[in-house]
């Protein structure tokens, strides 16, 4: 198995082909609109430049992955930089194996490791996330760069938490300042 930490700009045209295979495996299109994946490659490229993934390989297949950046966050007359966590995914027949909280340690290892000092992100599990020390979060986001709806949710899922648990998180209202991730 190996465990491999790279920048999406340098990832391999096959590497990227295998990442988009592997999320829509694990989040099939609502509309089973299934486009060629190949035709898919060019727009994750230039959606992804400033990103990095947490691959996990074995037998020269993807079986695991997520996906971090960098996202400057408002609220009141303040900013904040978070690493932004998403797309975390197994593989539906290497799930119960643990390669879920491998990658989420090493994505988190960026604050561990005191690069950054808080990573945001959106979940529907939030208990995995506890017991690796994320806490929930309630503030109302945002996003002032939605042209349609500026004070809409950004967010999907039910919950939006913050590693580690003891960073002390403002109270106030988040302009989270794109869309949510």
């Amino acid at each position: 198995m190996i465990i491999k930490n790279e920048k999406c700009k340098n990832l391999s045209r096959n590497e990227i082909i295998n990442i988009i295979k592997l999320l829509k495996l694990v989040w099939p299109p609502k509309d089973n609109n299934f486009n060629k994946v190949e035709d898919e490659v060019d727009n994750y490229i230039k959606s992804n430049k400033n990103s990095e993934v947490i691959l996990i390989i074995e037998n020269d297949i993807l079986i695991a992955q997520a996906k971090t950046f960098l996202r400057k966050i408002f609220y009141n007359n303040n900013s904040l930089e978070v690493v932004a966590l998403c797309d975390v995914c197994v593989s539906p027949n290497k799930r119960g194996e643990g390669l879920g909280k491998k990658l989420i340690l090493k994505a988190f290892k960026k604050i561990d490791n005191s690069d950054y000092k808080v990573c945001l992100f959106q979940t529907g599990i939030p208990l995995f996330y506890k017991k690796l020390g994320a806490k929930i979060i309630n503030n109302r986001f945002y996003n002032n760069k939605d042209k349609e709806n500026s004070q809409k949710n950004p967010w999907w899922d039910n919950y939006i938490m913050i590693y580690p648990n003891n960073y002390e998180w403002p109270n106030e209202d988040i302009d989270l300042n794109g869309p949510g991730y």
